[in-house]
């Protein structure tokens, strides 16, 4: 993970010396900046490594869900429309979430008989 991290921050390191901006960058933008690393990435990942820790594999399910928050919080923030796509969407999201977690379980097939 430390890796993904520091070949992303290498990335981003010339994309941002091509957009820099000519003036001075001011302090309070150089805190939300710190801010928004340590609190959006550094603590949630010790959360999610956590979370993984306790709960195993199953925590990676949460990942499934961001396209319905995506269109929770675009609707409630943003004005965005929701449509019957992103909602059946969002569902088939859900219900295989819900599969995949063992919270839904399909019935088992009826047992053959032997030969």
């Amino acid at each position: 993970m430390l890796a993904a991290l520091w070949g992303a921050s290498f990335l981003f390191m010339r994309v941002a010396a091509l957009v820099w901006p000519a003036g001075p960058v001011s302090a309070p933008a150089w805190w939300s900046v710190a801010l928004l690393g340590i609190l959006c990435t550094a603590v949630a990942y010790v959360l999610y490594f956590r979370l993984i820790a306790t709960i195993g594999a199953l925590a990676i399910s949460v990942t499934f869900l961001i396209p319905a928050f995506a269109i929770l919080w675009g609707a409630i923030f943003l004005g965005e429309a929701v449509t019957a796509r992103m909602l059946a969407g969002a569902a088939v999201v859900l219900v295989g979430t819900a599969l995949a977690t063992g919270m839904v379980r399909l019935p088992a097939p009826p047992a053959r008989a032997g030969p």
